[in-house]
């Protein structure tokens, strides 16, 4: 299958970490995680996103799984930025596992981001969106909620991933990239996930829009 890089436009992760959940004898890097701080991540070269699903061109879309490493199960990603507690792990690279989904939601997931050398994120769950047909693409919103966590399992801060990707057809690999912020508290989740859904729909519509205007 084809990747592709979007750049700018490339497949968006943005994640929201809530601090505030440190729990005693965290790591030495993990333990500095304020919220504020941040983290990029993207994919390394050949381990693009490939969404799979089902009745593309019908009424009732589904998407079945989130592939991220063709056949291994597991895809190489690496830290390209951060701020604050997230700063040791610049350069740093790691795994993200492939996601199923039955009925729009995943099953829990252990070290679904596992960054060396100890800052793991245990997704708890997922669930995803299928928006209109749009030529020979479908916008797909992906929530993802869970724990960041050190090697020795103490819990760093709960933490929100929302994703825009495309499904297209015929299926393409596309390049992605991840966003992180820490926030003050998990009580502010709730809201966070749809505003978070919400930013993603503008965002969407615009780069939709540009897209339009290029063609």
């Amino acid at each position: 299958m084809n990747l592709r890089n979007f750049g700018l436009k490339a497949v968006a992760l943005a994640a929201v970490v809530a601090a505030g959940a440190l729990s005693a004898a965290p790591s030495t890097q993990a333990a500095a995680i304020r919220p504020g701080d941040t983290i990029d991540i993207s994919n390394e070269p050949g381990f693009g996103v490939l969404v799979i699903g089902s009745g593309f061109d019908g009424l009732s879309p589904v998407v079945d799984k989130l592939d991220f490493a063709a056949s291994s199960g597991t895809g190489q990603i690496k830290v390209t930025g951060g701020t604050g507690g997230f700063v040791p792990y610049i350069g740093k690279v790691g795994t993200i596992q492939d996601l199923t989904f039955m009925g729009g939601v995943s099953v829990p997931v252990n070290a679904f981001l596992d960054i060396a050398p100890d800052l793991l994120f245990d997704l708890s769950s997922a669930t995803v969106l299928v928006g209109s047909k749009n030529g020979n693409f479908r916008p797909v919103d992906v929530e993802l909620f869970g724990n960041f966590r050190n090697a020795e399992g103490s819990i760093l801060g709960q933490g929100l991933l929302t994703a825009q990707l495309r499904w297209t057809n015929p299926g393409e690999r596309r390049s992605y990239s991840i966003s992180a912020e820490a926030v003050p508290t998990p009580a502010l989740l709730p809201g966070l996930m749809a505003m978070g859904a919400a930013a993603l729909r503008k965002r969407r519509e615009a780069e939709e829009e540009t897209l339009d205007a290029e063609v």
